[in-house]
């Protein structure tokens, strides 16, 4: 064969493999939100102003995915381009559908996302050195898991309109991860800062509390937003995706934007005013570097004559909430945490007790700072949390007598939260009145619980005095979200809290009291359960029990 022909043959191939690489028919195809409709998404981009937000470029922000808000996505993304074009954007959302087999899932390169303008360009550059990196064993490269994925593609319109430069590292995220799979999202935010550039934005696809009527999502949101904006681990508050935040803050601190700001927060219930509507929450936070002091001082005067429900600054309140249940010996004990019992497998007698009251994938439980049930008595528990110290004392009531009195906590020294949980045998507890009269003025609440779960418990709210003069001075709507406001009282409260796990052949029956510290007054709630057995059933919650 002549020089000319090899020549010829090696033209000829380059070319077909060209045309054939130009024409692949192999592309998985990502249609965003309302497909095709242009109008649609013509009116969405023009419809709402921009969100009041500081006057600086973010390197990070949390928003939802949630399709009911899709006019508040679009005034965040407005704000936020134009106060800068990022060259990349990485977009992280859990896994809703679970489709990875890894923790970490990363689109292959026929996978193309379409909007009504264009299709979103791909950082593949970025996403090939992720595959040859370290964190290689841990990322799964899919293609049809990114369909049906909608804490993705739920964002591209926007992502594509209001930043039309820039590339997209799409990544979603193992839900319910173990501390290993932890460790490799740590991994993902050490590789993104070393390999993303300096102008490069972090977006958050992350709905807050799910599944709950208004009541139970304002206080899960509480805990949420404190943990957020105290930089502290998020994982074990109730949000879909505490894997995608803990991303974002082991990213942001390694770029040096540890200062949050809360923008705006919304909910199921703000769209749909109903009592007993399912809600989901929202909420939207901007990540600075702590160059932009001036730039949020600036924001804070100004948004204050807005309609968003931001927060303050300097998030002072540093509430703390937990929850208390009633008489009875259900095996939960004192407990920072409560998890899903996703395949009711565990062999915690507590889970098992109280596995209905925990309501839906265990979210009516989960994402408070604090449970007493039956705590063992004889024992001090303490917890931290938000700039707030709890201690909860658990003392055999057969025990307490003139000479062996309760202990009185040091109100100068102690921590800023103090509950005293007196255990009773006999249900009798007239016997100590005058002492837990005293108490009071100590502690915050007392409870007085039968151990058999024959006599119901009672617990004591401590008043506030200058209540009213507090709630004047709040600056945040904190107070009132989503249509509910926890009530505080001036005076001491009793609150009835009946039977949690009943005796054999008695019925559970009571209240489980719900209680939110905030600027220094104890919001209360309680939620009502009645059962046909010793085992308290779910509370009622948007149409369940289940």
């Amino acid at each position: 064969m002549t020089k000319q022909k090899i020549k010829a043959v090696i033209l000829a191939v380059f070319f077909s493999t060209l045309i054939s690489s130009c024409t692949r028919t192999d592309y998985v195809t990502v249609n965003s939100q309302y497909p095709g409709d242009v109008e649609l998404w013509k009116h969405t981009f023009s419809k709402n102003d921009p969100f009041i937000i500081p006057d600086k470029m973010p390197s990070a922000m949390v928003l939802p995915h949630h399709d009911i808000c899709t006019f508040q996505q679009n005034s965040f993304y407005n704000a936020v381009s134009s106060k800068g074009q990022p060259s990349v954007v990485v977009l992280v959302s859990p896994d809703h559908f679970e489709s990875g087999k890894k923790e970490i899932v990363a689109p292959k390169p026929n996978v193309r996302f379409l909007t009504t303008e264009k299709d979103v360009p791909i950082e593949h550059k970025i996403l090939r050195k992720l595959e040859q990196s370290d964190l290689a064993q841990a990322v799964d490269f899919e293609d049809e898991a990114w369909i049906q994925e909608h804490g993705v593609f739920i964002h591209m319109p926007f992502i594509h309109h209001y930043f039309p430069k820039a590339k997209v590292i799409p990544l979603i995220l193992k839900p319910l991860a173990n501390d290993s799979e932890f460790e490799s999202f740590k991994k993902l935010a050490e590789f993104l800062d070393r390999e993303l550039p300096p102008d490069a934005l972090f977006v958050a696809s992350v709905d807050f509390s799910h599944y709950q009527i208004p009541e139970i999502t304002e206080l899960h949101d509480q805990v949420s937003l404190n943990t957020l904006a105290n930089f502290e681990s998020p994982r074990d508050i109730e949000i879909d995706s505490p894997e995608s935040i803990y991303t974002l803050m082991e990213y942001c601190r390694l770029r040096n934007a540890t200062t949050p700001v809360l923008i705006n927060r919304t909910c199921t219930h703000d769209f749909i005013p109903e009592e007993f509507v399912e809600s989901t929450s929202h909420q939207y936070w901007t990540f600075y570097t702590e160059d932009a002091k001036t730039q949020i001082e600036e924001y804070f005067k100004t948004v204050e004559q807005s309609g968003q429900r931001y927060q303050t600054g300097d998030y002072s309140d540093k509430n703390f909430t937990l929850v208390i249940g009633g008489s009875g010996d259900t095996g939960a004990g004192f407990r920072t945490k409560w998890e899903w019992d996703r395949y009711r497998t565990s062999t915690d007698i507590g889970e098992q007790n109280l596995y209905y009251l925990a309501g839906k994938e265990a979210r009516f439980l989960m994402g408070f700072d604090a449970y007493i049930f039956d705590p063992e008595p004889g024992t001090v528990h303490t917890h931290s949390a938000h700039g707030t110290t709890l201690r909860v004392t658990s003392l055999d009531a057969d025990q307490i007598n003139e000479t062996n009195k309760i202990p009185l906590p040091d109100s100068k020294s102690g921590p800023q939260i103090e509950i005293l949980v007196l255990n009773y045998s006999d249900g009798n507890y007239s016997r100590l009145q005058e002492m837990v009269d005293d108490a009071t003025k100590k502690y915050d609440i007392i409870v007085n619980r039968d151990t058999r779960g024959i006599v119901g418990a009672k617990a004591f709210i401590g008043g506030v005095e200058n209540i009213q003069e507090i709630i004047d001075n709040l600056k945040d709507d904190g107070v009132k979200i989503c249509g509910f406001a926890l009530i505080a009282s001036q005076e001491p409260d009793t609150v009835d809290l009946g039977i949690l796990k009943a005796a054999d052949g008695q019925k559970a029956e009571g209240n489980i009291l719900v209680v939110n510290w905030k600027d220094g007054i104890p919001y209360k709630h309680t939620f009502e359960y009645k059962s046909d057995n010793e085992i308290p059933p779910a509370i009622h919650q948007a149409g369940f029990p289940y």
